[in-house]
C-alpha cells in the first residue's frame, strides 16, 4: 500500500490524509472561500483544497507552481517574510477559512506560523498542522533524518492544549496526526520564551507515554464535532 501514490491512496482511503479534512472543513461556508498554504512544495495538497482562492507560500517555486490556476496566488517566499511584507496587502483581517502549515516543521517556526495567521483567521475558521504524530524518536526529531521525517511540530499541539485554552486543539489520529486548531478570535497573544523554551526542550519519551493526552488524539470520525 505504501508504494501506491499519494492520490491514489487518498482516494482509496480518503479519511487517512490531512487533505480530506481541510476540504470537509472548507465545503461549510456558505460564502466563497479563502485557503492558505503555508509549505507548498510540488503542489499537490494545495490544488486538491476545493476553494475559491487559495493562497500559496514556499521559498522555492517548483515548476509546477509556475503556472497558477484561477483564484491562486503563490508567493516566493519564507512564512515569515510573507506575514511581515505582504499579508496586510493581500488578505483582510478574519478573512481565512483554512490554512494548512506544512513548512519547516519545527515547533517554534510552526508556532510563530500560528500566531501570524491568526488576525487573519475568520472566528468560525480552521487551521491544520500537519505531522502532529511522529511514530518513532527519529521522525519526531527537530534535524532531517534523511527519507520520511516529521519534525518536533507535535511539541506546538502539546504548547497549545496547555498553554492556549482560548483556542481548541486537537490531533486527528490519522496521516502521521493532523492538528485541528480552532476557536480564533484575532486577540493579541502574549509568549513567554521561558514557556516556549520548555516545550521546544521536550523529549520524544514524553509524547511516547503521554501520547494521547499530549496531542489530544482522536479517531477520525470525530473530526466534525472538532468544528465551530
Amino acid at each position: 500500500m505504501a508504494r501506491i501514490s499519494r492520490p491514489i491512496r487518498r482516494r482509496i482511503a480518503p479519511n487517512n490524509f490531512k487533505e480530506t479534512y481541510a476540504n470537509r472543513a472548507l465545503a461549510r461556508s456558505a460564502h466563497p472561500t479563502l485557503y492558505l498554504e503555508i509549505g507548498v512544495r510540488e503542489g499537490e495538497s494545495f490544488r486538491y483544497m476545493r476553494a475559491d482562492a487559495k493562497i500559496g507560500i514556499d521559498p522555492e517555486r517548483m515548476p509546477s507552481m509556475n503556472a497558477l490556476l484561477p483564484g491562486e496566488m503563490f508567493f516566493a517566499t519564507t512564512s515569515d517574510a510573507f506575514f511581515e511584507e505582504r499579508a496586510h496587502k493581500v488578505i483582510a483581517p478574519e478573512s481565512i477559512d483554512v490554512a494548512l502549515i506544512d513548512g519547516l516543521h519545527e515547533f517554534r517556526q510552526a508556532l510563530r506560523d500560528l500566531m501570524n495567521l491568526e488576525p487573519f483567521m475568520r472566528k468560525d475558521g480552521v487551521v491544520i498542522l500537519d505531522d502532529c504524530n511522529p511514530p518513532s524518536a527519529e521522525r519526531g526529531s527537530e534535524i532531517p533524518i534523511g527519507g520520511a521525517w516529521n519534525g518536533d511540530v507535535w511539541k506546538l499541539a502539546a504548547y497549545l492544549i496547555r498553554e492556549r485554552p482560548d483556542l481548541s486543539t486537537a490531533t486527528i489520529d490519522a496521516d502521521e496526526g493532523v492538528g485541528v486548531i480552532t476557536g480564533f478570535a484575532s486577540t493579541e497573544t502574549h509568549v513567554d520564551e521561558a514557556v516556549i523554551q520548555s516545550y521546544k526542550a521536550l523529549e520524544y519519551d514524553y509524547l511516547a507515554a503521554n501520547r494521547t493526552e499530549v496531542l489530544n488524539l482522536v479517531p477520525p470520525a470525530r473530526f466534525d464535532s472538532l468544528l465551530p
